[in-house]
């Protein structure tokens, strides 16, 4: 179920769900800028503030509270935890799990498959 018509955002179907509510059900709505893609079976919870001209790929799931820059690339199948910054202009390839408290700086490139560890 999409919840999206209330964004200007562009999106391939209506599978993916916005505003997820997960343990941190008091946060507030997630925003997420114009011009931003969103492919199919995309989950994005609560708390999170995307920038515009993004896009997030198939069955990707973002967690809550993470900031996410412009213009910023996450592939398909990729799982960003909670309170992650991600800078202007970065990648992240398919397939990458990106765990909580991680900072990625301004125009990164992660190759698929990627896992950082805590």
């Amino acid at each position: 179920m999409s919840n999206t018509n209330y964004l200007k955002i562009k999106t391939s179907d209506n599978s993916h769900r916005i505003n997820y509510s997960g343990k941190k059900n008091k946060l507030k709505n997630s925003s997420i800028g114009t011009g931003t893609e969103l492919k199919s079976n995309v989950v994005i919870y609560k708390g999170n503030k995307i920038g515009t001209n993004c896009f997030i790929g198939h069955n990707s799931i973002i967690r809550e509270e993470n900031s996410i820059g412009n213009k910023v690339k996450i592939g398909s199948n990729v799982e960003i935890c909670f309170n992650v910054n991600i800078g202007n202009g970065s990648k992240i390839h398919s397939n990458c799990f990106i765990c909580e408290h991680s900072i990625i700086g301004k125009n990164v490139f992660i190759d698929p498959n990627v896992n950082f560890l805590n």
